[in-house]
C-alpha cells in the first residue's frame, strides 16, 4: 500500500461516479482520477499521521468496513468488519488514535491491531463528518441533516462529553460530505450530491463560512482525506522529484510554543527514525519510528506538556545521521 502524499487531497466518490478515487487540486478544486477503489463507495477518508496510510469507511447490509486504501491507484481492500451501522465519519487524532462516528452522533475509537471498537460518547447532533485540528487534537464535525435549515452547520466536539459546540454555517445550504484539515490548520471540505458535481470548498474555522475554490469536475464526490506529514508531491510537479541526498533542517519556528515543524528528505526508501531528547541526553518524544519511501517530509512536534528549554531531535536514516537544537519557550 503507497503511502499518502502531503500536497494532494484524496477523494472517494460514490455510485454515480463507480466508487473512484480521486486527487485534488487545493488551489482549483479540479479532481484528477487516481483509479478504481473496488467499492462501489467509500463513504470518508482519513490519513494515519503516524504512517501517512490512507483508511475509508463503507456501509455494509451487516454494518460496516474499515479499508485500507492504496494511495498510489486509489484500490481499497477490507481490514475489518464491524457490526455498527450507518458509519458517518472517520478521523485520525494527532496520537494516531482512529475515531469512527454515526450518523446519530455516536463515537467511538478502533483498534487497528485487531479491530475491536471502544464507545467514547454521544453527541447531541447528527454527525455528517469528523476530522482532528492538527494542532488543538480538537474534533470537528459537519452536520447530518438531509432536509430544513441549519444542515451547513460546522462543529466541534468534546470528544469526552460528546457536547457539541456550534462554530458557524457555511452559507452555502447544503450539507459538507468530508472534512480535512492540511499542515497549515486550513480546513477543507466537499460538497454535493449524487446527480451533482463535487466542489472543494475552504471553511473558515473562525465562523464556519465556506469559500468554493472550485468544481472537481465529478458526480457524487463523498470523502476527503489529506497527510499532514507524508512525502511532498504536487500536481503542478514542485517538490515532485526524487531528491538526491538526505537531510534533516532547522526546526521553524525557532523558538517555539508549542508547536514547531520538522523538515527532512530521503532520497530512497529508509527505516526512519525522528526523536526528541532533552539537554541532559534523555529521550522524551519519538516522532518516527518506520519505513518510508523517498520523499520530502514535514513533521509536527507538539511540545505541550514539557518545560521550557532547548532541545535536540535526532533522525536516523540508512547511513545517515544529524542532530540539530530547538528552543521552547512558554
Amino acid at each position: 500500500m503507497m503511502q499518502a502524499y502531503t500536497d494532494l487531497l484524496y477523494s472517494s466518490t460514490g455510485p454515480a461516479n463507480n466508487g473512484d478515487l480521486l486527487t485534488l487540486d487545493r488551489q482549483t478544486g479540479t479532481g484528477t482520477t487516481l483509479g478504481p477503489s473496488l467499492y462501489t463507495e467509500i463513504k470518508r477518508l482519513a490519513v494515519n499521521p503516524l504512517n501517512n496510510i490512507m483508511y475509508g469507511i463503507v456501509n455494509v447490509a451487516s454494518g460496516s468496513e474499515i479499508v485500507r486504501v492504496n494511495a498510489g491507484q486509489g484500490d481499497a481492500y477490507k481490514l475489518f468488519s464491524l457490526d455498527i451501522p450507518f458509519l458517518s465519519g472517520v478521523a485520525f487524532d494527532n496520537t494516531g488514535t482512529l475515531y469512527i462516528s454515526q450518523q446519530t452522533g455516536e463515537i467511538y475509537t478502533v483498534d487497528l491491531s485487531n479491530g475491536n471498537y471502544t464507545f467514547v460518547a454521544t453527541s447531541n447532533v447528527f454527525l455528517n463528518s469528523i476530522a482532528f485540528h492538527p494542532t488543538t487534537n480538537e474534533m470537528w464535525a459537519s452536520l447530518f441533516r438531509p432536509v430544513g435549515t441549519g444542515k451547513d452547520t460546522i462543529y466541534t466536539i468534546n470528544i469526552t462529553t460528546g457536547l457539541a459546540t456550534p462554530v458557524g454555517v457555511t452559507g452555502l445550504g447544503v450539507m459538507t460530505n468530508d472534512l480535512a484539515f492540511d499542515e497549515n490548520d486550513n480546513l477543507y471540505g466537499v460538497i454535493g450530491g449524487a446527480s451533482q458535481i463535487g466542489k472543494l470548498i475552504q471553511i473558515n474555522t473562525s465562523d464556519g463560512s465556506g469559500t468554493e475554490i472550485g468544481e472537481i469536475g465529478f458526480n457524487n464526490v463523498v470523502g476527503l482525506g489529506y497527510s499532514l506529514n507524508g512525502p511532498v508531491l504536487s500536481i503542478d510537479g514542485e517538490g515532485s522529484a526524487i531528491p538526491e541526498e538526505y537531510s534533516l533542517e532547522q526546526n521553524y519556528p525557532n523558538p517555539f510554543n508549542p508547536v514547531t515543524k520538522i523538515k527532512f528528505v530521503i532520497p530512497e526508501e529508509s527505516f526512519v527514525e525522528l526523536k526528541i531528547y532533552n539537554v541532559l541526553g534523555k529521550e522524551v518524544r519519538t516522532l518516527i519510528n518506520d519505513e518510508r519511501p523517498a520523499g520530502y517530509y514535514e513533521v509536527n512536534f507538539d511540545a505541550q506538556g514539557l518545560p521550557s528549554g532547548v532541545y535536540l531531535y535526532k533522525m536516523k536514516a540508512g547511513s545517515f545521521s544529524d542532530t540539530k537544537k530547538m528552543i521552547l519557550l512558554k
